[in-house]
C-alpha cells in the first residue's frame, strides 16, 4: 500500500541496489536523471548512467566500445569538441569524485537497442532501469493532436518493455516544454489520469530548490552550457531556471530567441510511470518490435498516425 509519507517512485526502488538511470530521448536527456541519481547514490544504491546518443559516435576508440551498440564514454574519450553531452556529462562526474562513464547507445531501432539495454543491464547485475524523459512526450499513446518528437522516445520505450528480470520506471521532467514541438498538455494529464485508472500513475514530486539533488543538477547544466556554447540544452535550461524559481517568458539561450516561454514550477516536478503500464497504452508500439533503423520507427508511427482518429487540441482551462 502507497504512503504520502513515502513518494511511490522511492518506494518502488526501495530494494533495489543497481539502478540504470537511462536518457530515453537522446540529447542531453540524462541530465534530467541527475536529480534521481543524487539521490539514489545518497540512499547507497550503485547507479549506472547511460543515454540514447545524438552525438557523432564514429570517433570514438574501439576500446570504448562494449559492442557495436553500446559505448561506454569516459572524460577521455575522443569526439566532437561541439556537442558531445555523454562526455561532457562524464568530466562533470569526474570532476565532483563520481563514477565517470556515461553509456551511450547510437539512435536505431528496438532490435538492436534491446540487444544494448541487456548488455548493459547483465554487466552491471542492475535491479532497476529508470527511463528519463526530458519533457513529457514520451507519455504520448499515439491519437493525440501532436506527438512532439516521439521516435527516440519510443525507442527506448519498446526497448526496455520487452526486457525481463528487472523492475522498469519512466520518469519525465519538464513538463510543458513539448508545447513548442505541438504537444497538448491537456492530452499529458489525460494519459496520466488513465494510467492513474489502472494503478499505472506513480505521481508526481518536486526537485526542493535548497537540495543537495537541486544544487549538482544546476552545477552540471550549467557546466554542461558552458561546454556546448553553440549547442546548450534548451529543455534542461528551462528546468534548472524553474528550479531556481524563475517563471514566465526567461529565456537562458540565443537559441529560443523568437519565441514565448513559460517557465514555472511544474517544469521542476518528476512524474512517474510504470513503464509496463506505460507500454501497454502506446498504441502502436507493437509495429516497432522488429524495427533496426530510427527511420523505421518514423515511418511505423507516420503509417499509424494515418490509421487513427485524432483527438481534438485543447488548451488547458485555468
Amino acid at each position: 500500500m502507497s504512503s504520502l509519507a513515502v513518494p511511490p517512485l522511492f518506494a518502488r526502488l526501495a530494494d533495489a541496489q543497481r539502478v540504470l538511470v537511462a536518457g530515453a530521448g537522446g540529447g542531453f536527456d540524462v541530465y534530467a536523471g541527475l536529480p534521481l541519481a543524487t539521490a539514489l547514490r545518497a540512499m547507497g544504491k550503485e547507479v549506472h548512467l547511460a543515454n540514447l546518443s545524438f552525438s557523432n559516435l564514429d570517433g570514438l576508440d574501439i576500446e570504448d566500445w562494449l559492442e557495436p551498440g553500446l559505448a561506454a564514454v569516459t572524460p577521455d574519450s575522443r569526439g566532437g569538441e561541439g556537442y558531445f553531452p555523454e562526455r561532457t556529462l562524464a568530466r562533470w562526474l569526474a570532476a565532483q569524485g563520481l563514477p565517470a562513464v556515461v553509456h551511450a547507445f547510437p539512435r536505431t531501432g528496438v532490435h538492436p537497442l534491446r540487444a544494448a539495454y541487456t548488455t548493459l543491464v547483465k554487466r552491471y547485475d542492475v535491479d532497476a532501469v529508470v527511463l528519463v524523459d526530458g519533457g513529457t512526450d514520451i507519455l504520448m499513446q499515439g491519437d493525440e493532436s501532436g506527438l512532439g518528437t516521439p521516435e527516440e522516445d519510443v525507442a527506448s520505450l519498446a526497448a526496455v518493455a520487452g526486457m525481463d528480470g528487472v523492475d522498469r520506471l519512466v520518469v519525465c521532467l519538464g513538463f510543458g516544454i513539448d508545447s513548442f514541438h505541438g504537444v497538448s498538455h491537456v492530452d499529458v494529464l489525460e494519459n496520466l489520469a488513465a494510467l492513474q485508472r489502472e494503478g499505472g500513475y506513480l505521481g508526481a514530486l518536486s526537485i526542493p530548490p535548497d537540495s543537495p539533488e537541486a544544487a549538482a543538477y544546476l552545477d552540471a547544466v550549467a557546466h554542461a552550457q558552458g561546454a556546448t556554447p553553440l549547442r546548450p540544452s534548451i529543455v534542461n535550461g528551462q528546468i534548472a531556471a524553474a528550479v531556481r524559481g524563475e517563471f514566465g517568458n526567461v529565456h537562458v539561450t540565443t537559441r529560443t530567441s523568437g519565441s514565448e516561454l513559460f517557465v514555472n514550477p511544474l517544469m521542476a516536478v518528476y512524474f512517474t510511470v510504470d513503464l509496463l503500464s506505460l507500454a501497454r497504452n502506446v498504441k502502436y508500439l507493437d509495429r516497432l518490435e522488429n524495427t533496426r533503423t530510427i527511420n523505421e520507427i518514423a515511418y511505423a508511427i507516420e503509417d499509424y498516425r494515418e490509421t487513427v482518429s485524432r483527438r481534438p487540441r485543447r488548451s488547458l482551462p485555468h
